[in-house]
């Protein structure tokens, strides 16, 4: 979980950047913070009340979304429904957010939601990867078995 504490070699958002700020330990624990369950609904909360926010009120237009406003209201699980929800229809996220955010979502929302919950999702497995790789190039470790656990590896789909 501490792989780049100096923030020179990983990628950062501007998401990552506010969950370090107003983390417990800021500074430290940089990769769990992009990776691990606790913080990937966390991301998926920054983005979407940065869409509400900053960036001309582009989703859920009119609509009260002060749900969203809470810390860690929303964690990994929240994220991989809405990736097991079929695209096509996207029935399930609907509900889901009117359940849990008490939010009307169009069509064209259930899409960018869908497809947020992808790329946070993907973005931890490939991180995760390159920590795996990073250790085994260190190590001059050319095959290897690599041992998993946890809620992301256990219930997140893909």
């Amino acid at each position: 979980g501490a792989f780049d504490n100096e923030r020179v070699v990983l990628p950062l958002t501007q998401y990552d950047i506010v969950i370090d700020r107003d983390s417990p330990r800021p500074g430290q624990q940089a990769f769990e913070k992009m990776t691990a369950g606790l913080y990937l609904g966390e991301i998926f909360r920054l983005v979407l009340l940065d869409l509400i926010d900053n960036k001309g009120n582009l989703i859920f237009e009119g609509q009260d979304a002060s749900s969203l406003r809470k810390p860690y209201c929303l964690d990994s699980s929240f994220l991989a429904y809405i990736e097991e929800d079929p695209f096509e229809n996207l029935s399930e996220t609907k509900d889901l957010l009117e359940r849990t955010l008490g939010l009307k979502a169009t069509k064209p929302e259930l899409e960018l939601c869908r497809r947020l919950a992808e790329l946070i999702g993907t973005r931890a497995a490939r991180l995760s990867a390159c920590g795996v790789a990073a250790i085994c190039t260190k190590k001059n470790i050319k095959s290897c078995h690599v041992g998993a656990d946890g809620s992301v590896f256990n219930k997140y789909p893909h």
